[in-house]
């Protein structure tokens, strides 16, 4: 029996209303019991002597308490009371009746056996929805390791002890202090660096790694060599043997990625076709997920709905911009008028007529053209008829419209065609 199952059996927990069967863990700061309330349900005290604590370390077990107690989720351990005997603080929490992750891999070492798929497959799906609870909320577990995943009696996996979990003031929030278990920090952690919740998906990399090899990706002779092996060492490649689990291959490469940009988000590892798939089943066995499933269901329909990027003009494109250059400033295209020819060189210049009173030569070329009709029906008028029709056009006089003066003109080119045409 530990001195603190002694003092507290002395104490007045009874009055509290627990009474306290078994020690199940014991800790640097305390004990964890298994216990009964009045109810005769099944709960877990966790008894933390408050007296070998420094000031630091006690604002981090009541900022633990703060952040269960806030935290209403099916896969984060559930926080029911905490009270102080004797200086202990107590804290009431449900009961893990199958142990942690941690006592799992042990057992299929021994056996030499790995894991089924289906229970790895739920397991990844509880996690990634309670950790993407915590992240809505702001929060930054910072010690996610596979003993702080508890299994329940229905072995649904719960997410626990959150002494060094932090609330970020906003999502774009970093933290500085290194904190968590050598094995699980992320290469941020590691070097120092700023981290945010990135940090807490290297950990859950590492966890589902863990599950599916029953080995830790990163080792080292002592701390110093660990820590060189996160930063710079590459991801041990899977064997033949994990082939079960190769739906989950791509998961954990994309979690165990050097830079934080680069890893999963959550909310893609949600929406994993192996993982989504899992996430229907919960919720046959589980109703009460319904609605946080659609809601990540409609967030990926939200960000599929976003406007396309806008397709770039061909003058704004940086190649058309490049073989293109001297279009940034192009010079205006001279007028396009009747009577008018372009040269080679861009320059525009008068056709020359044989007649110097040919309106053609001059700007005040008729606004619109015949049309190819009109002109076919006039190409096609013997000699008398043309001549007569000029003999009108030019009897009108200087009084005459514009127009019928330059019909005149073309009816004499075209006589004058047929005229050549019939002398050859």
């Amino acid at each position: 029996m530990s001195q603190h199952k002694r003092e507290l059996r002395v104490s007045k927990v009874d009055a509290e209303g627990y009474i306290i069967e078994s020690e199940v863990g014991q800790g640097s700061y305390g004990c964890v019991y298994k216990a009964t309330d009045k109810m005769n349900q099944e709960c877990c005290v966790k008894a933390i002597d408050m007296d070998k604590m420094n000031i630091m370390q006690r604002i981090e077990t009541l900022n633990e308490i703060t952040i269960m107690a806030e935290c209403k989720h099916p896969y984060i351990i559930n926080y029911i009371h905490d009270f102080v005997v004797d200086n202990f603080l107590c804290v009431v929490m449900t009961f893990a009746s199958k142990g942690d992750l941690s006592g799992e891999i042990s057992e299929c070492v021994k056996r030499r056996t790995f894991l089924e798929e289906q229970r790895v497959m739920k397991w990844v799906a509880q996690m990634s929805l309670a950790l993407k609870y915590l992240h809505g909320k702001r929060i930054i577990h910072r010690d996610l390791k596979n003993q702080n995943m508890m299994l329940m009696e229905n072995d649904d996996l719960v997410l626990g002890d959150f002494g060094f979990s932090k609330i970020l003031s906003n999502t774009l929030a970093m933290c500085q202090t290194q904190i968590g278990t050598p094995y699980y920090l992320s290469p941020e952690v590691a070097q120092n660096k700023p981290y945010s919740f990135a940090s807490d998906l290297w950990s859950m990399g590492i966890v589902i790694f863990e599950l599916m090899t029953l080995k830790k990706p990163f080792n080292g002779q002592g701390l110093e060599q660990l820590i060189k092996n996160i930063i710079n060492s590459r991801l041990p490649s899977f064997s033949p043997s994990q082939n079960r689990y190769i739906s989950l291959q791509p998961i954990v490469t994309g979690l165990l990625q050097k830079k934080p940009v680069s890893r999963l988000k959550i909310k893609v590892v949600l929406r994993t076709p192996c993982v989504w798939n899992t996430l229907r089943l919960l919720v046959e066995a589980n109703p009460g997920l319904k609605t946080e499933v659609e809601n990540i269901a409609e967030e990926e329909d939200m960000s599929k709905k976003k406007s396309p990027p806008t397709r770039r003009v061909p003058s704004e494109s940086p190649s058309y911009r490049r073989n293109n250059f001297q279009s940034q400033s192009p010079t205006p295209r001279p007028l396009e008028t009747k009577g008018i020819k372009r040269s080679t060189r861009g320059k525009a210049t008068p056709i020359q007529s044989k007649n110097p009173a040919d309106p053609l030569q001059c700007a005040g070329a008729p606004k619109k053209p015949f049309r190819k009709e009109s002109t076919l029906r006039i190409s096609q008028l013997s000699t008398k008829e043309l001549s007569e029709s000029i003999a009108d056009a030019q009897a009108t006089g200087n009084g005459a419209n514009r127009t019928i003066r330059t019909t005149g003109i073309i009816l004499e080119r075209i006589c004058e065609g047929q005229t050549n045409a019939n002398t050859e």
